[in-house]
């Protein structure tokens, strides 16, 4: 058996899972979009979590748009991490095109696990949301938002301690 394989094996036996990831690039030369998927690559393989990634990407293609020639290509990166957790993060924060499960084929995941992974995405899209928001919105509906963003801040704290009872709207 190859070290890689044993690594990806013993992994995915403890709760790692190894997937694919998907990415397109698009760019002025053919340099930029490679250079653009390697970099991004090689970010990944860096992050928290992750066991091993190796990426391939496609030889670019010239289109024309608007008269001008934009160069597009797209890639792939297998990555073995060590938990789910460690592949929401890394689609949260990379926003591929598409991921693809390759192992485990089934797994059962625990309820504190699921939670764990799902409040990590709320809290992702919630701050993404929070930043579009408050970086388009202009004087009363700024307002508004901020207040509800308040009252969201004092129903988390509530519900963390174990308060799900008597939570009330106020407004500031």
């Amino acid at each position: 058996m190859k070290e890689v394989d044993k690594v990806t094996e013993e992994t995915i036996n403890n709760g790692g899972v190894l997937f694919l990831m998907y990415f397109d690039a698009h760019g002025p030369s053919e340099e930029s979009v490679k250079n653009r998927l390697t970099q991004l690559f090689a970010k990944i393989a860096k992050e928290q979590g992750v066991v091993y990634a190796v990426g391939t990407i496609e030889k670019p293609i010239n289109e024309e748009q608007d008269g001008k020639i934009v160069h597009s290509t797209s890639g792939e990166i297998k990555v073995l991490v060590k938990d789910l957790m460690a592949l929401a993060r890394l689609t949260l924060a990379y926003g591929p095109v598409y991921v693809e499960v390759l192992k485990p084929e089934k797994r059962v995941v625990g309820f504190e696990e699921l939670q764990d992974v799902m409040n990590e995405v709320a809290q992702t899209t919630y701050s993404l949301s929070q930043y579009i928001v408050q970086n388009s919105l202009k004087g009363d509906a700024l307002k508004s938002f901020t207040r509800n963003i308040k009252y969201r801040e004092r129903l988390g704290e509530k519900l963390r301690k174990g308060d799900k009872h008597d939570i009330k709207e106020k407004n500031d």
